[in-house]
C-alpha cells in the first residue's frame, strides 16, 4: 500500500510569491527526515504523527505524503465546519466519530490538526481524561479493524495527551530545527534557483540560525518586492531584510536610547562581570564547544533609578543582539492573556538570539497572586537555557528587594550572577552630570564637577539626569524672559536645591522618611 501513487493528486497551494507553482515543492532536509520517519512508522503501526513547532513545515510534509500515498487530506477547517453546529459538550465525541468514519472510508487518511487553536489530546478543557482515553482507543481499534492508516500533523509531542502516546502505535519524531541547507531549499521553492544562487545561505544561517518557514516566506516576499524596486537579490539584501522585518524585539530600538557601557558611569563593576561571565563565554562557545558556558541568568538589584534597565540595554548592545522587555505593563490583562504575552516574548527572544530577556521589577511580579504560576514557569525556562535553541539568550531579572525573589530561582545554574546597582558615589555623580551636559547651557566648560558631586549626595542616576534637564529648562526660561543668562553652574545648583525640596516634601506627605535627600 505504501508504494501507491496518485498522479492526479493536486499540487500544494502556492502563495503569490512562488515563482514556479506548477512544479512539485521540494522538501527541505529537515522535512525529509520527518517524511522518512513517518513512512517507516506506518510499516509498524496504523497511526503516525508528524510533530514540530509552528513554522517547521508539518503541513508541507503531510501534503507530500497525501499525494504520494493517494490519501485523503483533512484540514482543521473541514473539522471546524463539521463541528460548528454541534453543542459544545458533544464536540469532542463528534470529532472522533467523524474521524472514525473518515478512516474507514479511506485506505490512508492525512489529518492536519492546526496547533494554533486545536490540539490532539486537548480538544476541550471539560473532557475527563478517562473519557478521552476511551475515544482514542476506539479510534485506534477502528484503524486496526479496517487495516487502514492515519497520519496526523500537529504540535510538538509534549502537547499530546498520554492517552494518545500509550496506545501502542509508532510515533514519528519532531521535525528538526532548520540548517543552512533547509534555508536554501525553502527559498528555492519560493523565489527560484537562479535568485538563491546569489545568496550565501551559510552566512544567512550564521546571521539568523533559528528562522522557520513563516520567517522564510516573509523574507522571500520582501526580496521580490525589493527586486521589483531595482534592488538586486543577494546575501547583503537578505541580511538587511532579516534585520528589518524578522529579527525585531518587542521594544522598538529606534525609540529607545542606544546605550553602551561607556555611557554608564558607576556601572564598571557590572560591566566587567557581564563581560567576563556572559559576553566572552558566548563569543568563545563556538570555538570551545563544551569548554566554556556563559551565565544564563543575571539578577540586577538595587534602588529604583540606579540604571538597571540601561544596563540591560547596554548588555544587549554589547552582545550585538536584541532587547526583549517583560514588565508590569502586561499586568493590565487577565492571567491567561498575561501568560500568552509572556510566552510570546520568551519565544521571540529565543528565536532571535543573541538576545537579552529583561524581566523588570521581578520581585513585584512574584508577589502578584493572579500570576502565581510565574515562578514555576521561570524555573522551567531557566533549566532549559542550555538547549541549542537558547544558547545565546541571557535572562536578566531586576529587583529592588532581592529577598522577594524565590530562592529556587537564585540557585546555581539558574539566576546565579547577582550584581548590585549601587547609589553612585560623589566622583561617579560628577561623571554622570558631565555625561548629560551637551553644550546646551552657557559656560559648561567652567562647571565645578567635584562641587556638584558633593551637592548631590543621596541622588541616584535618574535624579542626576533630571537636574541637568531641569537646569536646561531654567536657562530656557531666562532666554524667554530676555533675562541675562547665568553660567551653567548657577542653573545646576538651583535645580539641585529644587529637587531636594520637592523630594523631601513628598517624603513628608507620604510618611516615608527613606525618600528624603539629606
Amino acid at each position: 500500500m505504501l508504494s501507491k501513487r496518485n498522479p492526479d493528486a493536486p499540487a500544494l497551494a502556492a502563495s503569490s510569491f512562488i515563482v514556479l507553482p506548477q512544479e512539485r515543492v521540494e522538501l527541505t532536509p529537515a522535512q525529509r527526515v520527518a517524511y522518512r520517519q513517518v513512512t517507516t512508522a506506518l510499516q509498524i503501526g496504523p497511526l503516525a504523527v508528524i510533530s514540530g513547532e509552528a513554522g517547521s513545515g508539518k503541513r508541507t510534509v503531510l501534503a507530500q505524503l497525501a499525494r504520494d500515498l493517494g490519501a485523503r487530506l483533512i484540514g482543521a477547517d473541514e473539522l471546524q465546519r463539521h463541528l460548528m453546529v454541534r453543542d459544545e459538550n458533544t464536540r469532542d465525541i463528534a470529532t472522533f466519530e467523524y474521524l472514525e468514519r473518515a478512516v474507514v472510508a479511506n485506505e490512508v487518511t492525512c489529518l492536519w490538526w492546526d496547533d494554533t487553536h486545536l490540539e490532539i489530546g486537548a480538544l476541550s478543557n471539560h473532557m475527563q481524561p478517562e473519557i478521552h482515553g476511551v475515544l482514542v482507543k476506539s479510534l485506534f481499534r477502528t484503524l486496526q479493524r479496517a487495516g487502514h492508516k492515519l497520519i496526523v500533523a500537529g504540535p510538538p509531542k509534549k502537547s499530546y495527551a498520554p492517552s494518545m502516546l500509550h496506545t501502542g502505535y509508532a510515533i514519528g519524531e519532531e521535525i528538526p530545527s532548520f540548517a543552512a541547507e533547509d534555508y536554501r531549499v525553502a527559498l528555492t521553492n519560493m523565489i527560484g534557483e537562479t535568485r538563491v544562487g546569489n545568496i550565501d545561505c551559510d552566512a544567512m544561517f550564521r546571521h539568523a540560525p533559528l528562522l522557520n518557514m513563516h520567517d522564510l516566506k516573509v523574507i522571500a516576499r520582501a526580496l521580490l518586492m525589493a527586486e521589483r524596486d531595482g534592488d538586486r537579490i543577494g546575501t547583503a539584501s537578505v541580511l538587511r531584510v532579516i534585520d528589518a522585518v524578522v529579527r525585531e524585539g518587542n521594544v522598538n530600538l529606534k525609540e529607545v536610547e542606544d546605550v553602551t557601557f561607556d555611557l554608564l558611569p558607576g556601572a564598571e563593576h557590572i560591566r566587567d562581570a557581564l563581560e567576563k561571565l556572559v559576553v566572552r563565554p558566548i563569543e568563545l562557545a563556538s570555538s570551545m564547544p563544551g569548554g566554556v558556558k556563559p551565565k544564563r541568568g543575571v539578577l540586577l538589584y538595587g534602588p529604583p533609578g540606579t540604571g538597571k534597565t540601561s544596563i540591560g540595554r547596554a548588555l544587549a548592545n554589547r552582545m550585538g543582539g536584541r532587547f526583549f522587555l517583560i514588565d508590569g505593563s502586561m499586568l493590565t490583562e487577565p492571567p491567561g492573556a498575561f501568560f500568552e504575552k509572556f510566552l510570546t516574548v520568551v519565544h521571540d527572544a529565543m528565536r532571535e538570539g543573541p538576545s537579552v530577556l529583561f524581566i523588570d521589577d521581578a520581585d513585584v511580579l512574584f508577589e502578584i497572586v493572579h500570576i502565581s504560576g510565574l515562578t514555576r514557569y521561570l524555573l522551567t525556562l531557566l533549566d532549559g537555557l542550555e538547549s541549542e535553541s537558547s544558547r545565546n539568550v541571557c535572562v536578566v531579572l531586576t529587583a529592588m528587594d532581592p529577598r522577594k525573589v524565590p530562592e529556587a530561582i537564585l540557585r546555581s545554574g539558574r539566576i546565579e550572577l547577582w550584581l548590585e546597582a549601587r547609589r553612585p558615589m560623589a566622583e561617579t555623580r560628577a561623571r554622570m552630570i558631565q555625561r548629560w551636559l551637551h553644550g546646551a547651557m552657557p559656560r559648561e566648560h567652567d562647571v565645578d564637577l567635584p562641587k556638584l558631586g558633593e551637592l548631590t549626595s543621596g541622588f541616584i542616576a535618574a535624579d542626576l539626569r533630571r537636574i541637568v534637564m531641569d537646569a536646561q529648562c531654567l536657562y530656557g526660561m531666562d532666554l524667554h524672559r530676555r533675562a541675562v543668562p547665568q553660567a551653567a553652574q548657577h542653573y545646576l545648583e538651583r535645580a539641585i536645591v529644587t529637587l531636594k525640596q520637592a523630594r523631601n516634601r513628598m517624603a513628608e506627605v507620604l510618611g516615608k522618611p527613606e525618600m528624603r535627600i539629606p
